[in-house]
């Protein structure tokens, strides 16, 4: 079992922000772009506030799964309070990266 970590960060302060290094976030687009790994599984973890207050995201889980049917990948997804951290964690069950 082989775990790649990755960590998204993001700049910037008030309403303007900028990535500063985003390479989970790129890895995990050409996920949903290869024509051999399917999404199984998609669930959003939601921190669901009361009236006023704006509900907060902390974070997704995906499994993927490859064309045959043996490799899968569990990617955890966790965001930080504010949204300029993102930190990725791909739980593989084989050896050896990711190809995509």
């Amino acid at each position: 079992m082989t775990v790649h970590k990755h960590i998204d960060t993001w700049g910037g302060k008030n309403y303007g922000c900028y990535p500063k290094s985003t390479p989970g976030k790129n890895l995990i687009e050409r996920l949903n772009r290869s024509v051999l790994w399917e999404k199984k599984e998609h669930s959003m973890r939601i921190d669901e506030r009361n009236d006023n207050q704006s509900d907060i995201h902390r974070g997704c889980d995906f499994v993927y799964l490859h064309t045959d049917r043996e490799k899968t990948i569990r990617v955890v997804m966790n965001r930080s309070r504010s949204g300029k951290t993102v930190e990725w964690e791909f739980n593989c069950n084989f050896e050896g990266p990711i190809e995509v």
